[in-house]
């Protein structure tokens, strides 16, 4: 068996190309990982940081709410052909103070399913987004996403 791997630091592509792995060759797969902000959301995703495993290995967020941010919640939305699927969403425990930015480790966006994903769509390529879609504060109050949220996406990582 032999294993033909190239990826790219700068554009971060994978590419598996005259790969034979128990017999069965693979195509090559582009998958890109983004996050998306909303306007009036009170935490911001500043950066992600992708491992072999997972899209969103770390995201590091900015609480920019009066309040201490106790926990959020976080969606991973895969684009595929211009469908969209929630691939992972999840709550999670941040402790963030009013202005505190802090790198969180959140698992999320899993390669090998999202690359199976595009595989049984017959896709060449994909774009995973995570984004912030509620928020619980220390008081008891919260903030949710709604349908009528404006946003701004960040630069892409590609992995």
């Amino acid at each position: 068996m032999s294993y033909n791997l190239l990826v790219m630091s700068k554009t971060a592509s994978i590419a598996v190309a005259g790969a034979v792995l128990f017999g069965v060759a693979l195509e090559a797969q582009q998958l890109e990982f983004s996050s998306r902000s909303y306007i009036d959301a009170p935490l911001s995703l500043v950066s992600i940081q992708s491992s072999t495993d997972y899209g969103f290995e770390t995201v590091t967020m900015r609480n920019d709410a009066p309040q201490h941010a106790v926990a959020v919640e976080l969606q991973v939305v895969v684009s595929i052909s211009g469908s969209d699927e929630i691939a992972d969403r999840r709550r999670v425990v941040v402790n963030l103070d009013s202005q505190e930015t802090r790198k969180i480790t959140v698992g999320m966006g899993q390669t090998k399913g999202i690359r199976d994903l595009l595989s049984e769509r017959k896709q060449p390529a994909g774009l995973a987004v995570i984004t912030v879609e509620a928020v619980e504060f220390r008081d008891g109050s919260q903030w949710k996403k709604q349908n009528t949220n404006l946003h701004f996406d960040a630069p892409d990582i590609k992995k």
